[in-house]
This record gives structure tokens, sequence and C-alpha cells, in this order.
């Protein structure tokens, strides 16, 4: 609805499945999202949130139901998890399913789901306890509503910062290799050296 952007992949020997942002609205792409997970035959699904803006979040429920995933996300996260009733209401469009996070993490913690190592980055801006996530080995970071293509996400939101988000993208996204892919949670990809040039 929202042109959100859902990531899903496996690592090597296929025991774990990693869904980052599992956007899924409606009940045809839930589908779509089962049927590429089966494929993936792994023994462990995990769910990875940059935020929990509801456009982020509409499929996690389905996800813990049927896959019995563990989610992972930052503390402060929590509280605005919810907190969506009045868009909702507004775009005439039923409240996310409740789910309880799993595990708490934040900027610096590492993460390793099977032979995948991924590396968690404080970026608050967009929201309180925004989120990436850098995979070195694969040359690429998942950043959220943080940083898209020529832009950075929007700061009006509740927990929402321009001071904070422009200090995410400077220490933290731009610390990163010019040759990193950021896969965004709106529009195309890009890469970091792509950015560089008007994050000052």
């Amino acid at each position: 609805m929202l042109a959100e952007s859902t990531y899903v992949f496996a690592d090597a020997n296929s025991m774990f499945t990693i869904v980052v942002d599992p956007g899924a609205y409606s009940e045809k792409e839930r589908e779509y999202l089962d049927e590429y997970i089966d494929s993936l035959a792994s023994k462990q699904v995990v769910v990875l949130l940059t935020h929990s803006h509801l456009d982020h979040i509409f499929g996690v429920a389905h996800l813990v139901q049927r896959y019995g995933a563990e989610v992972y996300a930052h503390e402060l996260e929590e509280q605005y998890m919810f907190m969506n009733t009045h868009l909702c209401d507004s775009w005439h469009i039923p409240e996310p399913d409740a789910f309880a996070v799993s595990n708490y993490i934040k900027g610096g913690d590492e993460l390793m789901f099977g032979d995948v190592q991924i590396k968690v980055l404080d970026v608050p801006g967009h929201s309180a306890g925004g989120l990436a996530y850098y995979l070195p080995s694969e040359s690429m970071v998942f950043t959220g509503d943080a940083l898209f293509a020529g832009s950075m996400g929007r700061t009006d939101f509740p927990g929402g910062s321009e001071e904070q988000l422009w200090n995410s993208l400077r220490t933290q996204l731009m610390s990163l290799p010019d040759e990193t892919q950021v896969l965004p949670g709106h529009g195309p990809d890009t890469t970091i050296g792509q950015e560089r040039f008007w994050v000052r």
C-alpha cells in the first residue's frame, strides 16, 4: 500500500531465513511471502525490524504465528509499535496485529544466523530506536527509512529528530565503504558512495 520494501534471505546452509521489515499488508502479499520463505526450507525464521512504523510491521504477527519467528528490534521502538491507530482510522484500514519482540538489540551488537554476520547500527532520527543492518561479507546495508536513494526519512513522527537523523547518516552510515549496497525501506537501491555527495 505504501510501497514498502521487505527483504528475505537465508544463510548458505538454510538454517535461518531472515526477513527484514515484513510489511505484508494484504493476504495476497502474505501468501507470496510464505511461498518464498517455504522455498528456502529453513529451520528457523527471524524478523529484523529497522523501526516500528505500521508499513514495516503489518506482516510480523503472521510470521510469528505461522513460523514461530523470533522478532528483533530496538527497545525504544516498542513504545511506538501500536501507536498507529489514528493513521489506520484516517486511511480506513485495520491496525497491525499485535506481536511481542523476542530480542532487544542496539547499535554495536553483532548477530550471527548460521554463517550470516550482521552488524547492528544505531540510526535514530526517523524514529527513536531506528536500526540499520550491515552485512560486511555481502557489502550491503538495510537502512529502513533512515536513508533512501537521494534523500533521507521524514522526522515529524513521534520520536523523530532531524538533528539525530543527520548525525546517524554522517557517523554511522557514511562510515561504511563506498561500495556498500544500500537497501532502503522504500524506493530503489543505491550505494553509500552514491549518497555521500549530499550527506555532508
